[in-house]
């Protein structure tokens, strides 16, 4: 069995014979693309260097867009006075915040698709904004999440626990909440496949320099290399 670090299986409590009720996947470094160059080029292109930014990526304000605190219309002005930027229009930093998000992974999404097709609850679950999110969900060619957990919604952020418990609110309210263990979570972040784990879901590790699934299919039962029109 692979570890975590290999990029493929972290086991979690084990699945039930029957495969999971529930697939649970992340959007960026799973059904998206994260373009980081691309993205601090567009802030150089600003005037604001690498590590101002790798500062503003892991402080409090952008911890508050992320979990709704921040109202859209705000973000801009927030982001000039933060990161030195007066007098550039809001739809310019939009576009460069925005650059992060690349092209959708097209393997995890048609199997987002196929398992859907068979019948599979897919869910998602990420910590995202309401810009992020906005550009992601034109992008991907699937978009039947049930639930559609988003961090900025849910005012909480993985990997705290109280995210995988009040991910099942953003779900459709006539579905019942399967248990723990028949949920299969996929992320690109090992912390957050473990606090998932602590809370009774089995997780999958998805490296995105490893594009083989078929272990993934297989726990699906699913077809391994079936071609679905997205």
């Amino acid at each position: 069995m692979a570890t975590p670090e290999s990029g493929w299986e972290f086991n979690g409590a084990g699945l039930p014979p029957g495969g999971p009720a529930l697939l649970v996947l992340d959007l960026g470094g799973v059904l998206v693309r994260l373009n980081m160059e691309a993205f601090h080029a567009a802030w150089a292109a600003l005037g604001v260097d690498r590590r101002s930014l790798e500062c503003f990526l892991r402080g409090p304000r952008n911890q508050d867009w992320n979990l709704g605190r921040i109202p859209a219309e705000d973000f801009p002005r927030l982001l000039r006075k933060d990161l030195g930027l007066p007098g550039w229009p809001a739809l310019r930093l939009r576009e460069a915040w925005c650059a992060m998000i690349g092209p959708p992974d097209e393997a995890l999404c048609h199997l987002a698709a196929r398992a859907h097709g068979a019948g599979l609850r897919v869910g998602l679950l990420s910590n995202t904004d309401p810009w992020h999110w906005e550009v992601a969900r034109e992008r991907l060619p699937f978009r039947s999440f049930d639930p559609l957990g988003l961090s900025f919604d849910l005012a909480v952020l993985k990997p705290d626990a109280a995210i995988y418990r009040q991910v099942a609110a953003a779900g459709s309210p006539e579905l019942a909440w399967p248990d723990a263990g028949s949920i299969l979570f996929v992320d690109d972040r090992v912390e957050n496949l473990e606090a998932a784990r602590e809370c009774g879901w089995s997780c999958w590790h998805h490296n995105g320099e490893s594009p083989r699934l078929d272990e993934l299919e297989a726990l699906l039962g699913l077809d391994t290399g079936e071609i679905l029109e997205l």
